[in-house]
């Protein structure tokens, strides 16, 4: 069972308790003693980098108690959201596939809770649900009885009649299998626009830093190359058209941007092609226009 929740008995103290389970975003941590919810802020505080929580108000939980930190993802949209056009960032396609990955841990966990009797009060809430999402056909007779579900685990207020029915089911979307086959984790193909939305931050540019002649390769693209020495050089039959990779000179020396073999690097906004030469801290992108045919411009390039 995949690790979406830390169950421990309190000591009496504030802590601090620490959990092991990954999650995207401190939002999604949240906590609760002896299934009475907690709030972040004024009830604990959450220390996401080391994955910790202190308790901030007296009395603390004792031995007696039982502390649960655990992940709920959020599933209302999508950790990130691409614009056409713009470059797709490793970083954020991850994040999307890990968030589709976590709701369907937490669900999958819930169940397994549920059919061995260990599903704490409170633990199936509306935002971990769909409407729709469990029907007729998905449960069998008698598969939820009084010994599996503790009492007023699922009431009217936590669980909808809507989201209980015997039509706009389908088996493809509400198994593990089916949701693999609409997103994979690895591998895969993904068709139509991507949008960004006007609150996502943008994306970063990981570094690759080399510290000895480099020559790009195809992971390069939507990196950037932190170079000490040896200068950089840029090969043919490589990289395709939207390719973006940037180059940063970390030193006081000139460092050479070659022009491979086949290929043509031209200066941006000039007639220049050929080897280019980017000073000291300079920074130059280089923009695949066509195959073999790139574009360079930047600070600090001749």
């Amino acid at each position: 069972m995949a690790d979406t929740e830390s169950t421990l008995p309190g000591n009496g103290t504030a802590g601090p308790f620490n959990y092991t389970f990954p999650a995207l975003e401190a939002a999604h941590v949240k906590v609760s003693v002896d299934n009475v919810a907690k709030t972040v802020g004024v009830d604990y505080s959450l220390d996401f980098v080391q994955k910790e929580i202190t308790f901030l108000v007296a009395p603390y939980p004792t031995a007696a108690q039982t502390i649960r930190i655990y992940r709920e993802t959020g599933d209302a949209a999508l950790e990130a959201t691409f614009y056409s056009g713009a470059a797709i960032r490793a970083t954020d396609l991850n994040n999307n596939f890990n968030q589709a990955l976590y709701v369907a841990q937490e669900t999958k966990n819930l169940t397994i809770q549920a059919s061995t009797g260990n599903l704490a009060d409170g633990s199936i809430t509306n935002n971990l649900l769909a409407t729709n999402a469990v029907s007729a056909d998905k449960i069998g007779s008698n598969a939820v009885t009084t010994a599996k579900l503790a009492d007023n685990s699922v009431t009217p207020t936590k669980l909808s009649q809507s989201y209980l029915t015997t039509a706009d089911a389908s088996s493809t979307y509400q198994t593990q299998a089916g949701m693999s086959s609409y997103l994979a984790q690895s591998g895969g193909t993904m068709t139509g626009n991507i949008v960004f939305s006007g609150a996502q931050a943008f994306p970063k540019i990981p570094a690759n830093p080399q510290t000895q002649a480099y020559t790009l390769v195809a992971n390069d693209s939507g990196k950037h190359i932190s170079i000490t020495t040896g200068g950089v050089t840029v090969p043919a039959g490589v990289f395709v058209s939207g390719d973006v990779i940037s180059i940063y000179n970390d030193s006081t020396s000139s460092q050479t941007i070659t022009e491979g073999a086949s290929v043509t690097l031209r200066q941006a906004g000039t007639t220049n092609t050929g080897n280019r030469t980017l000073n000291q801290y300079g920074v130059a992108t280089l923009l695949c226009v066509a195959s073999n045919v790139f574009v360079i411009s930047g600070v600090g390039l001749i």
